[in-house]
């Protein structure tokens, strides 16, 4: 039990990290709104073909041609998105943050950041081997993450497409 908490802290730390090292409000309320379109679509395909979403999915993403794309475009699909994705990324955008510094923004995500990272470090390690085992043996779980694999995974693409053109 202790594991699944802990696990749970940990990938609700990571999103929140990624979401926190944005610096205005503006970007923070967009990224969260991308975030929860890309986590919708991205969940809808994990559900429903059990795609995981790693960096050969990524690629496949990106080289796939218009007709193949418009096979999977589905009433399910639509429906899925737009209730679990377009709604929290409109209510994401619309809401408002109270105004402050930017030294007091910085010193609370500071703080979360420190407080989140010694959490999910305290739980890591109270529940060592259980993570030893699921980091070994579930590995396609891991690309199962939704939206910080697409992220990783889309990031890691990009950054080899740009390795390789610089190679050239």
């Amino acid at each position: 039990m202790l594991f699944v908490f802990a696990l749970a802290i940990l990938v609700l730390f990571v999103q929140a990290l990624l979401l926190l090292l944005i610096p205005t409000q503006r970007g923070l309320r967009a990224m969260a709104a991308v975030l929860c379109v890309v986590g919708s679509a991205q969940a809808y395909f994990t559900s429903s073909f059990g795609a995981v979403m790693n960096v050969d999915m990524v690629q496949n993403i990106f080289e796939t041609d218009p007709h193949e794309a418009g096979d999977l475009i589905s009433m399910s699909l639509l429906l899925h998105v737009a209730l679990l994705g377009l709604l929290p990324a409109f209510l994401a955008w619309r809401s408002r943050m109270p105004v402050s510094s930017w030294r007091r923004q910085w010193m609370s995500r500071g703080a979360f950041i420190g407080i989140g990272l010694a959490t999910s470090l305290a739980l890591a390690l109270a529940s060592s081997a259980s993570f030893a085992v699921f980091l070994r043996e579930h590995k396609p779980l891991r690309s199962m993450i939704s939206p910080v694999s697409m992220v990783w995974s889309t990031g890691a693409y990009l950054g080899g497409q740009l390795h390789a053109g610089s190679d050239q």
